[in-house]
């Protein structure tokens, strides 16, 4: 079991209910918590656009200890005990 800290961002916390949380799954990658979290909160669901490969949906960015997984190993990255990670949607117009 990993555990890591996840906070939700922009609106994002709506549709899990809190700002943030500390699950425990079973497996060690970022791909592995998304699936965690989508069991626990569905309407994560709508955050995803392939759902078999989990890619994100436009507007949304997970980074991982500050970092975006898209610069790291996307779905793949690796988590260790204690990560933090950030879900969040981004904002734009003008």
């Amino acid at each position: 079991m990993t555990s890591v800290k996840v906070k939700y961002h922009m609106g994002i916390e709506r549709l899990t209910g809190g700002w943030h949380e500390t699950p425990s799954f079973e497996g060690d990658t970022v791909g592995e918590l998304i699936l965690h979290l989508i069991d626990k909160h569905p309407a994560l669901k709508d955050c995803f656009v392939d759902k078999s490969e989990m890619e994100a949906a436009p507007g949304i960015s997970i980074l991982v200890n500050g970092r975006e997984i898209m610069w790291l190993r996307g779905m793949a990255t690796p988590l260790s005990e204690g990560d933090e990670i950030d879900l969040l949607r981004f904002v734009s117009g003008g």
